[in-house]
């Protein structure tokens, strides 16, 4: 009788062990997305060579100066998955408890990219990044709208993670793209042709999975 009322009590330890951790919580690039479902028309990572040529025909004409630009996607609204940022997993034989202290980075930002010859620069930090050639101009498309603005937000949860559970924690959230293909010129002579593309965050917030494994 004593014997269980040890082998109880030792359980009983088991089950209430608490973890605690702390994560911060931030979305990265969206070109490290998951996932990114548009109400319509596609990524610029997914436009085939052939489709690039058909478009490139939009900016041929030559100019004695500047940017030939033409519109594919013109914010297009769009939700995303981003890549799993924190887990933890159970792998023992009783449920635990696990506080996590959060810092959510709330941002609101446009990142870019690009294909073929356009380019871009760094401006200020790595998450900073502007078009060369005053692309974002031609389009205009104000530099402010191209920046980081980030706040954060501190949160205290506990979390009953059963044996054999992984804890997954991943941030969701809506944007608009806007892409399409530019050429630029000078002096009639074309130097650059390629895609470029903006993808704005509207909203994001974390999502939090408990999976068997």
């Amino acid at each position: 009788m004593k014997k269980i009322w040890i082998l109880n009590f030792i359980m009983l330890l088991l089950y209430c062990i608490t973890y605690k951790s702390l994560c911060t919580i931030s979305a990265k690039d969206y070109t490290e997305y998951q996932e990114i479902i548009l109400s319509k028309g596609k990524m610029l990572a997914n436009f085939t060579d052939e489709e690039l040529q058909k478009y490139y025909k939009e900016v041929e004409k030559t100019k004695f100066f500047g940017w030939n630009t033409f519109i594919i996607n013109k914010k297009y609204k769009a939700n995303f998955i981003s890549d799993t940022i924190y887990s933890f997993y159970n792998t023992g034989t009783t449920a635990v408890d696990y506080d996590l202290n959060c810092v959510y980075e709330t941002t609101s930002k446009t990142s870019i990219s690009c294909t073929g010859s356009i380019s871009y620069s760094f401006k200020g930090t790595s998450e900073n990044k502007r078009f060369k050639n005053d692309l974002d101009a031609a389009l205009k498309m104000e530099y402010s709208n191209v920046t980081t603005d980030n706040y954060k937000q501190t949160e205290k949860m506990t979390i009953k993670i059963d044996p054999n559970t992984k804890l997954i924690i991943y941030i969701s959230g809506s944007g608009t793209v806007l892409n399409g293909v530019g050429a630029y010129y000078i002096f009639w002579i074309r130097s650059e042709l390629g895609g470029f593309e903006y993808f704005t965050v509207t909203d994001e917030y974390p999502r939090i999975e408990k999976i068997s494994i």
